[in-house]
């Protein structure tokens, strides 16, 4: 697929470049993440009349990331915090724990 079509397209539907949403679909392969999950979850925390744009996709994609890693980790949390930040600027976002025990582990996940 030519990447400059795709490009386009993205930027006029989503307010994003391409490797913005090259960085979104890694996220979601990476993380096994069901992208139609995604956009439920979007649309019952919004509602239908709110603008969904790329980094509001994003950061859903990073909480359900964070979500899951306390989940698989909760034995982590009984001697640390599970306080964490998400910092969405498109594909510069991320996610921070607040413990750095918790972000080095995190970081292998």
């Amino acid at each position: 697929m030519n990447e400059n079509i795709l490009g386009n397209i993205t930027r006029n539907l989503l307010g994003a470049w391409y490797l913005d949403l090259k960085f979104l679909v890694e996220l979601l392969d990476e993380h096994n993440i069901d992208f139609d999950d995604i956009m439920e979850s979007i649309e019952c925390n919004f509602w239908t009349d709110f603008k969904i744009d790329i980094n509001t996709i994003i950061y859903e994609v990073l909480y359900t990331i964070a979500s899951n890693f306390i989940t698989e980790n909760y034995e982590l949390f009984t001697k640390y915090s599970d306080e964490f930040e998400i910092f969405v600027n498109y594909m510069d976002s991320h996610i921070s724990f607040k413990d750095e025990e918790v972000h080095k582990k995190f970081e292998s996940f």
